[in-house]
This record gives structure tokens, sequence and C-alpha cells, in this order.
């Protein structure tokens, strides 16, 4: 797909569905280390945009092992990303709703108004730099 659209910028947008499974951390490394393989045989800017902000389970062992999780999540993927991409570390621009719906995904109506704020504050950090920084590398 990617040959044929002939992108001017790659988005990838991947995050909290690695963490679940007795396994994730390797699944997830070779995974994202697939993607980051056929990202490096292109000359196409990309941005890896992490995890966002989500609730923790209730019960403080649980809440604990989440945080484990995702922190080792964001510490694996920007290591394996940034030889190619621009890392975005989503958990420092979103916060989830405390109360409400499922408390995982910014499409539900509790997460909505922040996953537009979160998707506003990608593009103005960073999809417009990294436009601005390409179209001025092509000027004469």
């Amino acid at each position: 797909m990617l040959d044929q659209l002939q992108p001017s910028l790659i988005l990838i947008q991947l995050g909290a569905n690695y963490m679940a499974g007795p396994d994730w951390s390797a699944y997830a490394k070779k995974d994202i280390q697939k993607l980051v393989d056929e990202l490096h045989t292109r000359s196409t800017p990309c941005l890896w945009i992490g995890l966002p902000d989500y609730r923790l389970p209730a019960t403080p062992d649980e809440a604990a092992l989440s945080l484990k999780r995702r922190n080792e999540l964001i510490q694996t993927t920007r290591a394996l990303v940034e030889t190619v991409c621009t890392y975005v570390d989503s958990t420092t621009m979103t916060r989830y709703p405390e109360t409400g719906g499922d408390g995982y995904h910014y499409s539900a109506k509790e997460g909505l108004e922040a996953g537009f704020a979160w998707a506003d504050q990608v593009f103005q950090q960073f999809v417009l730099d990294l436009y601005r920084q390409s179209t001025s590398a092509n000027q004469p």
C-alpha cells in the first residue's frame, strides 16, 4: 500500500493493545521491529504516536502492573522506532476522564473530546513541524 500511495508523511498510532497477554513484551518488540524495518527502507518522514493515557484498573496491584507495563512499552517503543521515526509520547498530551464508559477508547462518548484535543496537539506540535521541514528541504 505504501508503494502505491507514496505518502509524504507516515503516521503510525499504536499503543495499549500490545500490553495484553502473558508474553506481551516479546510480541510487541517483534511486531514493532517488523514495521520499523519496513520504514527504514523508505526515506519518508514518519511519526510514531504512542499510546495515550487511559483509566487505570481499580485495584492497586492491577494499577501498578498496568503502569509498569505502560512504561516498559513506551521505553521499548521509543528505543526501537527513534532510528526511523519521531516518537510522540501521548501520555504527556492526554488525560482520560476518570469516570464513565469503558475508560480505554478515545472514540467512546467519555473520551471523544480528549481524543480530538490529542489529535490537535499531535498535528500542531509534530505534523506541521515535519511538513515545514520537508518543504523547506525541497526549496532551492
